[in-house]
């Protein structure tokens, strides 16, 4: 490290004293011969009288030492470390100087312009304060987007110094770099970004790992823990899967090597977090035994930490696996095990909170509400089964719009409009479609303005879900109509729920055009067909509704094609010809090609086997009896 830093200074000071020439001093081995052979500036400042004699002997060629009361030495300092005027340098310190008020009165003003201008000229700091300034919204207003381009020039500088100097050192803090992007780019739902991102901070960290320090590695841990997940997010295909198992399984190889060289805090953290992705990546594998051992794994040694991380962190780590083991348990149908861990994890949420009632802490609880309330909703068969999740996602919404009261956050107005979700869907079930409106109306406008502010992939699909609620509103609405009668009403229903369908077609088929048609994408794209076919089920349209049927189906043969043993695919091609049946029958009258159709379902479902459902086998039954009739 010392070897380093000689290499990278500008100017060597020595500090002269008796203990300068002792035999063996590490100055006269080896930091002063590096210094000359780096050709450095090299002043000896005599701090205590020293025998020059002795000195000349010790250091070769060493210039003349100057007395430490000496005025050529404030000269020499002033020179070389203070910031030249118009500077960059200068321009950064002057610009906080007015940020804060430090010796100059606060002008916001100055101060970003100064920021921007040492920014512009590469000052690193400049760069970062920068960054942070537009990302919390500090004397300017809040803009994610300056944040990500001042974040990308961090990165950008870095990497360029890295490439010229191919430094360790420099390595690390570019890797850390990266990481605080991605970061930045998760919290605003720009996943399809921060993977890129991720991508690329992997590549330029797998050219160090031979000869990469324990830093680098834990950096490399991360980066590849988080680009690892962000692709089993996007993915249901079983061979993709299967790799990203393997990604894991390596990284935990990886893991347990660093730790015997170095079993810091860091490592165990991120092989815990390695035991919770990878646990979350085979239970959606239908591997629950691994799963299960993955957790158990991933909560000894969050234990085994408490001792040496704050308690926060311990809190954070436990009530995470809480929650994703709730939803393993659920998988088993083990409902009961399932809701204890809901409630535990709301106990420590409340039990932090007890320790420090951080933003931090009130999130999590809230998170923990919502899972229990899902829990109610979803698997719960007792007669007040739906009223309590409400009162869950109540209790949930309510804090998060006390943090929302603290200051408006992008995290915070994506869990709010998250919320509103919930409740209305809730509103729904129970009958009450003005109220469930008004949640779903409330949780669009919060999308609307985030998707104007910060417009990525993963916001607009958020939106085009929250315009596809609306529409199913109206649908309901016109089913009411239709059955009472009231064509006027009808017609209006009907328009306005055409109107939010294809505005989510319209957002869907935009973000396809911009990223790659993967299948996340693809099914999202699915949805909108699904729902413009059956809501022009409804009318006399019938050249509308086996148009958009007809796409749905060729998306559902795209999808099973790509991924043939996907049983979620298979079963949506299922019941995609089995509609496409319905439509010749319903509106046609045509038994002919109904049966065509309902022949590929019954035979897809043969053709799956013990693979089937209990939901599918019921809809064969069904189907087969049907098939009789006709």
């Amino acid at each position: 490290m010392i070897e380093q830093k000689i290499k990278e200074c500008k100017l060597f000071l020595m500090a002269i004293t008796p203990n300068s020439v002792e035999k063996g001093n590490y100055v006269i081995t080896t930091e002063y011969p590096l210094a000359k052979k780096e050709e450095k500036d090299i002043i000896p400042i005599e701090m205590l009288k020293t025998d020059e004699a002795i000195l000349s002997e010790c250091y070769l060629d060493m210039p003349m030492c100057i007395s430490k009361e000496d005025e050529k030495l404030n000269q020499l300092i002033a020179e070389n470390f203070l910031p030249m005027e118009n500077s960059p340098k200068l321009d950064f310190l002057i610009g906080l100087e007015y940020l804060y008020g430090e010796n100059r009165e606060i002008n916001h003003d100055i101060a970003v312009e100064l920021i921007t201008n040492a920014a512009e000229q590469n000052e690193i700091d400049a760069v970062k304060k920068l960054k942070n300034v537009y990302y919390y919204g500090q004397a300017v207003p809040q803009d994610f987007g300056e944040a990500i381009r001042w974040q990308r020039k961090l990165v950008d500088i870095l990497e360029k110094k890295y490439r010229k100097e191919k430094q360790l050192e420099t390595m690390d803090k570019l890797l850390t770099e990266y990481l605080e992007l991605g970061e930045i780019l998760e919290n605003l739902h720009k996943n399809l970004e921060a993977k890129r991102n991720y991508e690329k901070a992997k590549s330029l960290a797998k050219e160090v790992l031979k000869r990469s320090t324990a830093n680098i590695l834990n950096s490399y841990i991360q980066i590849e823990l988080k680009y690892i997940a962000l692709s089993a997010m996007q993915t249901k295909n079983k061979n993709e899967q299967l790799k990203l198992e393997k990604e894991y399984s390596e990284l935990v190889v990886l893991c347990e090597k660093l730790l015997k060289l170095n079993s810091d805090v860091t490592t165990l953290h991120n092989v815990m977090c390695v035991y919770i992705y990878r646990a979350q990546l085979r239970y959606e594998m239908g591997k629950d035994k691994k799963a299960n051992e993955d957790f158990t794994k991933a909560e000894r040694l969050n234990f085994f930490m408490k001792k040496f991380v704050e308690e926060e962190t311990y809190f954070q780590n436990e009530i995470g696996i809480l929650l994703r083991k709730g939803d393993l348990n659920i998988s088993y149908g083990e409902y009961e095990q399932a809701e204890r861990d809901f409630c535990k994890a709301i106990e420590l949420c409340q039990e932090w909170i007890k320790v420090n009632r951080s933003e931090e802490a009130l999130r999590n609880l809230s998170i923990s509400y919502e899972y229990l309330g899902d829990f109610y909703r979803d698997c719960k068969q007792e007669e007040n089964a739906r009223t309590k999740a409400l009162e869950y996602f109540e209790k949930s919404i309510e804090i998060t719009k006390e943090l929302n009261e603290n200051g408006e956050t992008f995290l915070g107005l994506m869990d709010l409009s998250s919320g509103y979700r919930r409740i209305g869907g809730i509103k729904e079930l129970f009958g009450c479609i003005d109220d469930a409106m008004e949640y779903y109306e409330d949780s669009a406008k919060i999308l609307e303005r985030l998707e104007a502010q910060d417009s990525s992939a993963e916001i607009k699909l958020l939106l085009a879900s929250a315009f596809d609620d609306m529409g199913d509103i109206h649908t309901t609405k016109l089913d009411i109509c239709i059955r009472e009668k009231k064509d006027s009403e009808s017609n209006m229903h009907f328009n306005e729920a055409l109107k939010y369908f294809q505005k989510a077609k319209y957002i869907r088929e935009k973000v396809i055009e911009k990223e790659n048609a993967t299948d996340y994408l693809k099914r999202e794209l699915q949805l909108s067909y699904d729902k413009l076919g059956r809501l022009y089920m409804r009318t006399e349209h019938d050249k509308e509704c086996f148009k958009y049927f007809d796409m749905e189906l060729q998306l559902c043969h795209e999808l099973v094609a790509a991924a043939p043993d996907n049983r979620a695919y298979q079963y949506e091609l299922f019941v995609a010809y089995i509609r496409f049946g319905e439509t010749y029958i319903n509106m046609l009258q045509d038994s002919t090609n109904a049966k065509k159709y309902f022949q590929k379902a019954l035979d897809l479902a043969e053709k799956l086997g013990q693979n089937r459902t209990a939901e599918m086998e019921e809809k064969v039954q069904k189907l087969k009896m049907l098939m009789v009739d006709l």
